[in-house]
C-alpha cells in the first residue's frame, strides 16, 4: 500500500497488442505497508492498467475513472509488490476492486483509522 500524487495517465504504448490500457503515473510516493521490504522510489508508474474486464483479469477502471481524478490529488494505492519488476514495481491489487485506488486529499492526516478504510 503506498501513498502517492496523481500525475495523470496515458495511453499504454504496447496497447496495440491489447486495446484497452493505461500507464498510471504517482508522484511522490510514500510507502504506507507492505509485507516485504519496498524501495519503489519516490515516482511510479504503474504500466498496463487494463480498463474494464479482460480475459486475463477483472478491472473496475474504467478510463473515465482514471480521467475523472484531478493532476496533483493525494490517494492510497493498493498494489501488488509481488510481481516485482524493472519496469513497473507495483501493479494494482484488482483482488480490491474499486478501493484499490482512493484519493484521499482533504482527508484528516490519521485517514487509515476510519472505518471506510479497514480491511
Amino acid at each position: 500500500m503506498f501513498e502517492g500524487t496523481f500525475a495523470g495517465y496515458e495511453d499504454d504504448p504496447l496497447d496495440s497488442v491489447v486495446e484497452g490500457h493505461v500507464n498510471v503515473k504517482f508522484d511522490d510516493v510514500r510507502v504506507v505497508a507492505c509485507e516485504v521490504e519496498a524501495d519503489i522510489g519516490n515516482s511510479l508508474m504503474l504500466k498496463s492498467i487494463s480498463l474494464g474486464d479482460t480475459y486475463y483479469a477483472k478491472s473496475p477502471f474504467p478510463k473515465e475513472f482514471f480521467g475523472g481524478i484531478k493532476v496533483g490529488s493525494r490517494c492510497l494505492v493498493y498494489g501488488d509488490y509481488s510481481r516485482w519488476d524493472h519496469d513497473a514495481p507495483v501493479a494494482f491489487d484488482y483482488k480490491m476492486g474499486k478501493e484499490a485506488l482512493s484519493v484521499i486529499e482533504g482527508l484528516q492526516e490519521n485517514y487509515l483509522k476510519m472505518e471506510s478504510f479497514a480491511c
